[in-house]
């Protein structure tokens, strides 16, 4: 099987499973996610141990320790989200820097730099915003832009279209390239298509009822998956160049890890939840 086959495959087996996951209940919802955030924060404490240059035994034993704790937090907030009005169990964020630094104080490490420092890097990037979807999923009503038992289709529906227009837009029109430096087959041209088509198909899912805002609402959003998007791919890029690494894991033929797939979905989500408040408070 050629490599585009491989990926198509791969893509379409990915596209199904979370297509099913999050379009079948809340528990399927729930169950999906927590893998992947599991996933994802194992694969991103391994860019960091590469990065900060620890042995590949010492580093794959640091990033399953932070993967299992992080998954352990995650639960936690997320139980908080579904089962909680008040959502009391967000109050041990603010906890989390001091007692994270506190554990690099009795392994006498400079805080911040050893495991707890990427656990916190780790939280930040990846744990937050996947709470973050949680209460625009199960909340419908929460907000009332994009806060639907929708939101999260919705979201990975615009990501993909953009990722897809953004790609084929490059490879017909590119010429000029948008961070040579970080991602050298990005181009503007191949931006600003994804862009365009992703806008076009924000409003398109407004029509269809996805999207309880307005128009210029829906335009706003698909602005934001465009931008924010384009941000968090070539913040992942740079990540993987500093690791000297192409991919971010394998559990993926022909597409590399989870991070490398919901590398923009997780700097989406906590724009959209920003826009979602203000929405709310107009």
């Amino acid at each position: 099987m050629n490599d585009l086959a491989v990926r198509a495959t791969s893509a379409l087996v990915f596209a199904a499973v979370m297509l099913t996951a999050v379009c079948w209940n809340a528990l399927s919802f729930f169950a999906v996610f927590t893998v992947i955030h599991a996933v994802c924060l194992f694969e991103f404490a391994l860019l960091m141990g590469k990065i900060r240059l620890l042995p590949e035994a010492a580093s794959r034993q640091e990033a399953l320790g932070i993967s299992l704790a992080g998954t352990l937090v995650y639960l936690l907030f997320v139980g908080s989200v579904y089962y909680s009005e008040e959502q009391r169990g967000l109050f041990l964020l603010p906890l989390l820097p001091a007692l994270l630094f506190l554990a690099d104080l009795f392994r006498q490490r400079k805080p911040g730099t050893g495991p707890s420092g990427t656990a916190l890097s780790g939280l930040l990037y990846i744990t937050l915003p996947l709470v973050l979807l949680s209460l625009l999923q199960c909340r419908p009503g929460y907000h009332h832009a994009v806060s639907t038992t929708h939101a999260a289709l919705l979201l990975l529906v615009l990501i993909w279209t953009n990722d897809t227009m953004a790609y084929f837009s490059g490879r017909l029109l590119g010429r000029h390239k948008l961070m040579e430096s970080v991602s050298p087959k990005k181009t503007w041209e191949g931006f600003f298509g994804g862009l365009l088509f992703t806008g076009v198909a924000a409003i398109l899912l407004r029509q269809a009822g996805w999207c309880p805002g307005s128009v210029p609402d829906a335009l706003f959003i698909g602005v934001l998956v465009s931008t924010t998007g384009t941000a968090g791919d070539l913040f992942e890029s740079q990540l993987k160049r500093r690791a000297g690494v192409k991919d971010s894991g394998r559990i993926m033929p022909g597409h590399g890890g989870l991070l490398d797939r919901f590398d923009a979905f997780l700097f989406l989500i906590p724009f959209i939840f920003v826009f979602e408040l203000f929405r709310n408070l107009a």
